[in-house]
């Protein structure tokens, strides 16, 4: 037996197929009309807040380039892709808005568009009765989004949870914002991009190394300080022992 899941039961997601099937021929035009209006190359700035719960949370492995400095953002049809300084993409997700609630979901897709599963067998019973089930889950992020002229604003669930934000800048547990500016001029923005990213590779080169002279220091400190410890005991072995000598000529 194979199951589906997606951070909610089967029956969920045929009930949300069955209503996405009773969209108007204008609702979906407006949602057409809405993703058209999205299209474009965006850069920003990405807020995430406290971390999920282990236990709690249901994430994909991601690159761990996401969110790193220079990252842009480019929608195209339907599909959102996180690229590189370099304009390398390194994370896709499958865009389904909603324009009159003002609500997006993002399916994490692989580069042809197919979305990324993992699967987990179960099994249950025994002898005859042995059973082996295997779960196949989908990672999506349910959320809200506005836009104003060029700003584009996305808020983000945790990862498969039901739970979406109420509005855009919600905060919460595993709730992200994406801060977007649509660019008009993309060789610009890849130099600035660019330039972001080597800004930070420089900064946190520049903290390794004062973290790495600091240590060097504290460490050149400790020596310096044990052997004056240990020169001092030395000293107060040879003193010791001169003044026993001392009193043994005396006797």
């Amino acid at each position: 037996m194979r199951i589906l899941r997606s951070g909610a039961c089967w029956v969920a997601l045929v009930a949300l197929a069955t209503l996405v099937g009773c969209k108007s021929a204008e609702q979906q035009q407006a949602d057409k009309d809405a993703m058209d209006k999205l299209a474009g190359t965006y850069k920003g700035t990405i807020k995430t807040g406290e971390a999920v719960d282990a236990e709690e949370a249901d994430e994909p492995e991601v690159s761990a380039k996401v969110g790193e400095a220079g990252t842009t953002f480019v929608i195209d049809k339907d599909v959102l892709s996180w690229r590189s300084a370099d304009g390398t993409p390194y994370m896709w997700q499958k865009i389904t808005v909603d324009a009159g609630k003002g609500t997006i979901d993002l399916l994490l897709v692989d580069e042809k568009g197919k979305s990324v599963t993992t699967t987990s067998k179960k099994t249950s019973g025994s002898g005859k009765k042995k059973k082996t089930s295997t779960t196949t889950t989908e990672y999506r992020q349910r959320g809200v989004y506005k836009v104003e002229g060029d700003k584009l604003t996305i808020t983000l669930g945790p990862w498969n949870s039901m739970a979406r934000p109420s509005e855009v800048n919600a905060t919460g547990k595993g709730v992200t914002t994406l801060v977007l500016t649509k660019v008009t001029d993309t060789k610009k923005a890849a130099a600035e991009a660019k330039e972001q990213k080597e800004t930070a590779d420089k900064k946190a080169a520049d903290d390794k190394k004062a973290a790495d002279d600091k240590k060097a220091a504290d460490d050149k400190k400790a020596a310096d300080d044990k052997k004056a410890a240990d020169d001092k005991a030395n000293d107060n072995k040879g003193n010791d022992k001169g003044s026993d000598t001392r009193h043994h000529g005396h006797h």
